[in-house]
């Protein structure tokens, strides 16, 4: 039988053996030091025996585990560069076969629906889009347990049936955020450009390109982590977009610099006969849920092995 509490200071959901009532342990999530409870007493079994009495300091023995996946509270955090990749690649080692076996599954399965789509004129389209957007929510699901450090199957990857409809919608409101934003920046020089020549015509309509780049860059950072905020919120399309740009606040340069650099890495990657890509690929699309399970202060896969292991180690 089990204990399950929930730490004094930061409230997480804890699991550890009934033999340790009454012994003190450390929270692996926030480092409080509390006395483990005694197991609630049940009609099927005899009360629990008088705990024996807390050595003294910190008896790190118990393994507090988040029972499966506890609701955990968003605390907005600040993304650090180093950090993310680091965490990335401590959770990465261990499960490089299996994130590598789960996209190349996605792309197997994405291609075999492309042939078979474009067999059909103009619905073939649709078919492909639709279920690259499926497929592309059940791969983030199977990334985001991972990160967590969740036990996850590989059939998750087949499983983004009940977001489909939010993450559809919110694809489109995406589509014409960046068509207004594109509008709202050409028109008014297009037209201007008219009143003067064809040839300043062009001109202003590139210069209203090149003014709508960074703004739609500025939108898209803000709204980020609308994606995983739908699978691990269960949120609306509006509310994921506000709690993104509310999270996204003093985060926006560090995620471009990532972005910018794992493109380059990723262009890299490819130089060699394509062979980088077969760990760049998973390595970058478990870096998306842990960017954003860092940016609302959620625990992760690495710091629950960190603090196994050290007490195997005791």
């Amino acid at each position: 039988m089990a204990i399950e509490f929930r730490c004094t200071d930061c409230g997480k959901l804890l699991r550890t053996g009934d033999d340790t009532a009454g012994r003190q342990a450390k929270c692996p999530e926030c480092g409080t030091v509390m006395t483990i409870p005694a197991a609630a007493p049940s009609d099927s079994m005899p009360p629990p025996q008088p705990p024996t009495p807390p050595p003294s300091g910190v008896d790190p023995a118990p393994s507090l585990q988040p029972p499966g996946q506890p609701a955990c509270a968003i605390t907005p955090s600040t993304l650090d560069l180093g950090e993310v990749f680091s965490r990335t690649w401590t959770i990465f080692k261990p499960n490089w076969g299996i994130c590598l076996l789960v996209l190349v599954m996605v792309w197997f399965t994405s291609f075999v629906v492309y042939l078979a789509s474009s067999l059909i004129p103009i619905v073939g389209s649709l078919i492909l889009g639709v279920f690259n957007i499926w497929i592309g929510i059940g791969m983030a699901l199977y990334f985001l347990k991972t990160a967590r450090g969740q036990k996850v199957e590989i059939g998750e990857i087949f499983a983004g049936g009940p977001y489909f409809l939010k993450i559809l919608l919110a694809a489109i409101l995406i589509n014409l955020i960046v068509s207004g934003i594109i509008l709202a920046c050409v028109l008014p020089l297009a037209l201007i450009g008219l009143l003067i020549s064809k040839e300043a015509v062009l001109i202003l309509f590139g210069v209203g390109v090149v003014v709508a780049f960074p703004v739609i860059a500025y939108v898209m950072l803000a709204i980020s982590q609308y994606y995983y905020l739908i699978l691990d919120r269960d949120v609306n399309v509006i509310e994921s977009f506000t709690m993104s740009r509310d999270l996204m606040e003093g985060n926006k340069l560090t995620l471009f610099v990532i972005g910018l650099l794992s493109v380059l890495i990723t262009i890299v990657a490819i130089i060699p006969f394509g062979l980088g890509l077969l760990f760049a690929a998973p390595f970058f699309a478990l870096m998306c849920p842990v960017i954003y399970l860092t940016i609302t202060g959620q625990p992760m896969a690495d710091r629950m092995q960190g603090y196994q292991t050290t007490q195997a180690d005791i």
